[in-house]
């Protein structure tokens, strides 16, 4: 776990950010053409959105990604999450794939549930997620 994670602080360059474009002081080299684009899903009220986020955000400082797009999207109805493929909130999407398909899914507007190492979670670690991410770098 980095350092940062464990204290749950958030990196400097992070803090008052509220863009969708993720923007770090990094030489860190490109390993997509684009940048890797980035989707976050939440129903309005979930719970676990804020740490979602703040989990994402610290996963694409891991990894130096100074050119990740961050889109998060609001999925307020249950035709919504049909039409999108939702199966639950929070949803991460990266270059418009899951990275943590579920076997069964509830789907619509509930909760989703991720398998950690510390056990079943509304939100993937840091690690898992820097692990979702590294193959679309």
């Amino acid at each position: 776990m980095t350092e940062m994670a464990a204290t749950g602080q958030v990196a400097p360059a992070l803090r008052g950010w509220r863009g969708s474009h993720l923007s770090l002081p990094s030489a860190a080299p490109r390993g997509h053409p684009e940048g890797v684009r980035v989707e976050l899903l939440c129903s309005p009220d979930c719970p676990n959105r804020q740490p979602a986020r703040q989990r994402l955000d610290e996963a694409l400082v891991a990894l130096g990604a100074t050119d990740a797009v961050v889109e998060a999207r609001s999925v307020a109805t249950h035709e919504d999450a049909e039409a999108l493929g939702f199966p639950g909130s929070p949803t991460f999407r990266v270059d418009g794939h899951d990275p943590f398909p579920a076997e069964e899914t509830v789907g619509g507007l509930s909760c989703r549930i991720y398998h950690t190492p510390d056990g079943p979670a509304g939100v993937p670690t840091v690690e898992q997620l820097v692990r979702a991410l590294e193959p679309a770098r």
